[in-house]
């Protein structure tokens, strides 16, 4: 059930994907624009996994499962697309830099705050943890204009995300104990049979 909830969920936010309209005044430059955001869509995931419009649904999913996804902007290897776009596992900024930084900065979850409270900087790691084979390096700084941090906000001053499904967790696991309950008694029920035989 949660499955489907998710699915439908990215189904319903990104579709097919979603697809950005060059508005300039001029049709030759539109024209331009969109040709070269065509060619620029399957170039744009920094690991060669996926087109943008998957990197979309992706990002959504794992906003909806994990309350948040992170997105690092970063330089181009591949000729003819200058920025390219690496999404990274929420668990990657470092959830336990919290600290007070100097000249009033601050860290809260992994996010550092200027002392006017804007987003600066995001503390990633360069794998994600429990990952098999990964040493453990510290968090890199990140400034924050060059990383996009998707969630939805729930409350004023919220830093990070929350699960969608967190508010029905404990019932989807009742449910999941449940059917197997009832799988297992029916499986038991099964196996009962019954004999008749003439006793003379």
């Amino acid at each position: 059930h949660a499955s489907a909830a998710v699915q439908a969920y990215r189904s319903n936010l990104v579709g097919t994907g979603i697809r950005p309209v060059s508005q300039h005044p001029d049709e030759a430059t539109r024209k331009t624009i969109q040709a070269l955001w065509q060619r620029a869509v399957p170039l744009l995931d920094a690991d060669g996994v996926m087109d943008h419009y998957g990197q979309q649904a992706t990002a959504v999913q794992q906003m909806i499962e994990a309350g948040e996804c992170f997105a690092h902007l970063r330089p181009s290897l591949r000729p003819g697309v200058p920025l390219q776009v690496q999404l990274l596992d929420a668990d990657m900024v470092d959830q336990s830099y919290t600290r007070a930084l100097p000249n009033g900065a601050y860290a809260i979850g992994g996010i550092e705050f200027n002392a006017a409270g804007q987003r600066a900087a995001y503390y990633v790691t360069p794998r994600t943890p429990g990952q098999l084979f990964t040493t453990t390096f510290p968090p890199q700084r990140i400034p924050a204009a060059d990383m996009l941090h998707l969630f939805a906000p729930l409350a004023p001053g919220q830093v990070r995300g929350v699960s969608w499904l967190a508010s029905v967790l404990l019932r989807l696991h009742e449910m999941d104990q449940y059917e197997d309950a009832q799988l297992t008694r029916q499986k038991v029920a099964a196996m009962f049979a019954g004999f008749l035989y003439d006793a003379q």
